[in-house]
């Protein structure tokens, strides 16, 4: 018989191994009652196996916040010597930029009517006074229902029992939407308090049996639109579709309009003149906000930068660390996308005022962060290479790839692909989807700053809104 562990435990299922590793940065948090608890926080990295640790087998499932499961995820690939994305340290810088062209956004957000189905959800909780060690459940299950009715009522598909939920997703991008009325908190810690507010919030039953306070606990902003996806129950409506409707859309406008000037906004606005806003890049765009005017060509040509680099990256693990027939491909693929590339950054890369672009604001917040510290050194370094050394020698120059190759050892420590083997397993740049018949091309890598993931968001509300007259 398999111990009851929480409220949130699933017998049916089994959690992949990452969410088995608990927070490793707190003391260790053990239960005062005789009532199991959610996960017990280990204080230092300690073996298992130690003679002072003793742990009965069990099967269960553990419900982690997000955060928890970033470190546990942290945890297990120091552990397991496995390497990293963003091999040469760009995303800090990408970041810096994507936090003002697309501000509350996220490269995992998928479908705007998220920012209203989520609050309605966690009020639904509020009002039937679901305690903090059963709500991960209730939204779990609420967002398992929605996940169904979307399936339904528009065919998105989603992976069946997803561990990363969209609350997990969405929760940063509400408080900066200002969705709470106190964006400070956390998920984790919005759902630990529940029980106390309640206290002040006293229940009662209707004639279903169902537990209600007539009202919530005032955390969610009241002056968004209703929503009509939910039953009296609290249970997500069986005919909810993904479609934005017209009061969300402009709520939603309200909100984005409410930050310092943004690209998803002028997006909007363009939309709203029924002008394209479709571009491939965010620096495509015509006519942006005067602030981020400096801004989008030097995220061009560090998004160009970061590409030559990391073809280069490939090369040289490739001619490193493989053989034989897949050592020719990877390296032939990168051949021919590095001079498709040298043509579009040749004029970029050589008239780049490095000194401008260090200066700007969102570089400096990257640079004044210690663990950055050699980028500003790889850059200068690299870009010098690049002015010298022109067209496919710039790819075999030995001086560039020795910066590349310790750009890469510097980021990842042990963990470096040059290094551990255990890094090299399954490592492959050729594309997946390809026959045999293709010629070998490789993923793609270029910085995008979430101009997707805002240009759809920016789709969906102008789909919504009424288009006025192009001015």
């Amino acid at each position: 018989m398999v111990p009851e562990v929480g409220a949130s435990m699933r017998p049916a299922s089994i959690q992949p191994l990452s969410a088995l590793v608990v927070e490793c940065a707190r003391e260790p948090q053990r239960p005062t009652s005789g009532r199991p608890t959610h996960g017990w926080a280990i204080g230092e990295p300690v073996s298992l196996v130690s003679s002072r640790i003793h742990m009965n087998s069990v099967v269960c499932w553990l419900d982690l916040s997000p955060e928890d499961m970033r470190r546990a995820g942290e945890f297990l690939e120091v552990m397991q010597g496995h390497g990293t994305k963003d091999e040469l340290g760009f995303l800090a810088m990408q970041r810096a930029f994507a936090n003002r062209f697309y501000p509350a956004t996220t490269t995992q957000l998928s479908l705007a009517r998220y920012f209203y189905f989520l609050p309605a959800i966690y009020e639904s909780l509020e009002r039937q006074h679901v305690s903090s060690a059963q709500s991960r459940r209730f939204i779990r299950d609420r967002q398992e229902e929605l996940r169904r009715a979307l399936k339904e009522n528009d065919g998105i598909r989603y992976r069946e029992r997803a561990v990363t939920l969209p609350s997990d997703v969405y929760w940063s991008a509400l408080g900066a939407l200002g969705f709470p009325r106190s964006p400070g908190w956390s998920e984790a810690g919005y759902l630990g308090a529940l029980d106390a507010a309640y206290r002040g919030n006293r229940p009662w039953h209707d004639d279903d049996k169902v537990t209600r306070t007539g009202r919530t606990l005032g955390f969610w902003d009241p002056d968004r639109p209703d929503s009509s996806f939910l039953t009296a129950n609290g249970v997500i409506h069986p005919k909810t579709d993904s479609t934005l409707r017209l009061a969300e859309a402009r709520d939603l406008r309200r909100r984005f309009d409410g930050l310092s000037p943004n690209l998803l906004s002028h997006l909007i606005q363009r939309g709203e003149r029924n002008s394209r806003i479709r571009y491939e890049w965010a620096w495509d765009i015509p006519d942006p906000p005067a602030s981020l005017r400096p801004l989008l060509p030097a995220a061009r040509r560090l998004s160009r930068f970061a590409r030559g680099t990391m073809l280069q990256y490939d090369h040289r693990l490739a001619e490193s660390r493989l053989e034989g027939k897949v050592k020719k491909q990877v390296q032939g693929a990168v051949e021919r996308e590095w001079s498709s590339w040298y043509e579009d950054a040749r004029n970029d890369l050589r008239g780049w005022d490095l000194d401008e672009f260090l200066e700007l604001r969102p570089v400096q917040e990257v640079l004044d962060n210690a663990k950055n510290g050699t980028l500003e050194g790889f850059i200068r370094d690299w870009v010098g290479r690049f002015r010298k050394v022109t067209g496919p020698r710039l790819l075999h120059d030995s001086e560039a790839r020795r910066l590349v190759q310790e750009r890469e050892q510097g980021c990842k420590g042990g963990r470096s692909r040059f290094l551990d083997p255990l890094a090299m397993q399954n490592w492959n740049r050729l594309r997946a989807d390809q026959s045999d018949d293709d010629e070998p091309v490789t993923q793609q890598f270029q910085l995008g700053f979430r101009h997707r993931v805002g240009t759809s968001i920016a789709v969906e509300i102008c789909g919504a809104l009424p288009m006025r007259r192009r001015s």
